[in-house]
């Protein structure tokens, strides 16, 4: 039995544009008391992006004595067409980076409805679209901040691979592995594809030629990250400055098992809603990790490496921003949307999605007010 066909690309762009716009939309009427949207969206690592985006890694950050360091803990590429975007059409580097965004948010949501399609789910897109705009969390996609460019570059590789258009997925991995630390993660993923197709086309013959098409998706892979550390080394003299000053976030190397016991044993629920609580976010990490599982379980490698280990590296040197972590990780939304789309689309959509939202509400409005909770 074939899967139905999505609707045509156009209704599920305009479809996913107006539905990210009436977020936002909502998001500015609950930012009213608070400066307005464009001021009450950007918070924390917000202010660190438009200062590298404009003014570039060499910029004083006027924190401490530390000069510029901090700013290499800021992949580039997120940045970069952040400055490039605030040159074009003249704006600041918030509402350029929020310009931004929210555009790549609309391509994780068509990105998903093919994946999600491909990997045999049947629901209606735009619940799929409700489900992502609606999860407490997402909000991160419409800030300035990474997660939706991520999230896109990450997604986009996975469904390559799918599609069998290795080369395409090499690109996203590059272009993720200049976005974020997590991007490398994508590398053994394309790597493992290669190798596989290799041993299912063993006989062709023309083994080299195979071997060159296999090898090239895979040696663009972990790019991104290879010339962040070489401009790093160039200039700095520190290849690997961006992990040397997550010191100054108080991060520790302790390994993910012992931060997680750290966090299981905290029970610090009541510093909620206006501090970081180690309770919260191990509990983000373990539905995470209870996803992995049940990806790992339904024969989805890929999917559950990826989404494990995307929880487990940052989690190695501490718990915070784990819950943003696991909610914005593409992994975690379609495999956690598989999984509701087994219930019936109106519960689905008249139970789940609105329960959803309201519990985004406190989150967003603690976000407003610089809570830690949220970040």
């Amino acid at each position: 039995m074939t899967n139905p066909a999505l609707p045509s690309p156009r209704l599920l762009l305009a479809g996913a544009t107006v539905l990210v716009l009436l977020r936002l939309v909502t998001f500015a009427a609950l930012a009213w008391d608070h400066g307005g949207l464009v001021t009450a969206m950007c918070q924390f690592d917000c202010f660190w992006y438009t200062r590298v985006g404009t003014e570039g890694y060499l910029s004083e950050t006027h924190w401490a004595n530390l000069g510029s360091a901090p700013n290499w803990a800021f992949f580039p590429l997120y940045p970069l067409l952040l400055g490039g975007l605030a040159g074009l059409i003249g704006a600041s580097g918030q509402v350029a980076g929020m310009v931004l965004s929210n555009m790549f948010l609309v391509g994780l949501l068509l990105a998903g409805a093919r994946y999600l399609r491909e990997r045999g789910v049947t629901a209606s897109p735009f619940l799929w679209f409700g489900f992502v705009l609606a999860l407490p969390h997402t909000l991160f996609f419409s800030a300035v901040y990474t997660e939706a460019l991520f999230a896109l570059l990450s997604l986009g590789c996975l469904l390559a691979l799918r599609l069998k258009l290795p080369l395409v997925a090499g690109i996203c991995a590059a272009l993720a592995s200049a976005t974020r630390p997590q991007g490398i993660l994508l590398a053994p993923i394309v790597a493992a594809y290669g190798l596989w197709a290799l041993y299912v086309r063993r006989a062709e013959g023309d083994f080299v030629r195979r071997l060159g098409e296999a090898a090239l998706p895979v040696a663009l892979a972990p790019l991104g990250l290879c010339l962040y550390v070489a401009a790093q080394y160039w200039i700095t003299g520190d290849g690997l400055m961006f992990n040397h000053v997550q010191i100054h976030w108080r991060r520790e190397w302790l390994g993910p098992l012992e931060w997680l016991r750290i966090g299981l044993m905290s029970w610090d629920w009541h510093r909620l809603p206006k501090e970081p609580t180690h309770s919260y976010e191990t509990a983000w990490a373990l539905a995470g990790l209870g996803i992995a599982l049940w990806c790992a379980w339904s024969r989805r490698w890929a999917e559950a490496f990826f989404l494990a280990a995307s929880i487990l590296l940052p989690a190695a040197s501490g718990l915070d921003s784990l819950p943003r972590y696991v909610a914005t990780n593409p992994v975690f939304l379609v495999a956690t949307f598989s999984l509701l789309a087994r219930l019936p689309a109106r519960v689905l959509g008249f139970v789940v999605l609105p329960v959803l939202a309201l519990a985004h509400v406190p989150l967003l409005l603690a976000w407003y007010r610089a809570w830690g909770a949220v970040f």
